[in-house]
């Protein structure tokens, strides 16, 4: 009996007080349209007990409220950094945390301004950043396909959680070095971040590197959870295009991206592993890094070694 090929995904998008509403809204469009819905279920999550700061906040009916000058904000609003308010339809509770990977193949995560990921970051305990780290950890189960995502500057959450540890990354272009130290430092706490240190080879394979580039597709960790990043805010559309393409097919991400009227950058995306979709490639080809220029013919830039 033939196994059935899965084409109908999960997705959980998490944000926080202060992330880019583009970051949010550019992969969300791509999965919304792919198969006019078809494909891709969506559910956006935050965690309401932290969407209720600011100066003063009460408890109402269960629920915290984010008292204003004027009116209270509901605690499943969560307001971006460009100040558009966004509800959820989850809230990132410690229920979440625990079975997101069991209910979810896709992880969405949306950077943000600096203030409000520089508050997430310092809260590595959080229940935002622990089902990130769980999320990452936990295997897929057999003949299904997990994916953990980043955009712009959110890769600040799974470089600190260690999730890029020993694979290749990417985020916005103005925190490359920033990203590059987080890495460095959850390896080697007591040593000297050096931006200009080479990266090891095979197995001396130990300062993780970011690279210049629209997205990274860095394969599958030891768990099996492929890891993707995107840079700077529009490259998560891109990013996003590439997932699409990864779990059901370049046919479908290239008529998402005509129904947005958006121009997909897939040649500037760096892939380590299987350019084709499983939905599309039944068989396992040998791990390479390649960019993809868009001819049918890869670029090899190096075997990928971990």
């Amino acid at each position: 009996m033939q196994e059935q090929v899965q084409t109908k995904f999960k997705v959980l998008s998490i944000i926080f007080p202060g992330f880019n509403t583009l970051d949010l809204n550019g992969p969300l469009d791509v999965f919304t349209k792919s198969g006019t819905t078809e494909h891709f279920e969506v559910d956006i999550a935050a965690d309401h007990e932290a969407n209720a700061h600011g100066p003063a906040t009460k408890k109402e009916d269960d629920e915290w409220h984010l008292i204003g000058e004027k009116s209270k904000v509901p605690c499943d609003i969560t307001i971006s950094t460009e100040g558009v308010r966004v509800q959820t339809t989850l809230d990132l509770n410690d229920d979440l945390v625990k079975n997101a990977s069991k209910k979810y193949d896709v992880l969405h995560i949306a950077g943000g301004g600096s203030w409000g990921v520089a508050t997430q970051v310092g809260k590595k305990h959080s229940r935002f950043m622990r089902l990130i780290q769980t999320f990452a950890e936990t295997a897929p189960p057999e003949g299904k396909r997990r994916i953990l995502l980043s955009i712009c500057t959110g890769a600040m959450f799974p470089a600190t959680m260690g999730v890029f540890d020993k694979c290749f990354c990417t985020t916005h272009w103005g925190i490359y070095e920033k990203v590059a130290e987080v890495l460095y430092k959850t390896r080697d706490p007591g040593g000297t971040f050096d931006p200009k240190k080479p990266i090891g080879t095979g197995a001396m394979f130990s300062v993780p590197q970011v690279i210049k580039a629209r997205f990274v597709d860095a394969g599958k960790n030891d768990n099996g959870v492929q890891i993707m990043s995107s840079g700077g805010i529009s490259c998560g559309i891109d990013a996003a295009l590439h997932v699409v393409r990864s779990l059901v097919g370049t046919d479908e991400s290239i008529e998402v991206a005509k129904v947005l009227d958006y121009l997909w950058h897939q040649t500037e995306g760096v892939i380590f592993g299987d350019l084709d979709a499983d939905a599309e490639e039944g068989k396992k080809k040998e791990k390479k890094a390649v960019r993809d220029d868009g001819t049918g013919t890869d670029e090899l830039l190096g075997t990928r070694v971990i």
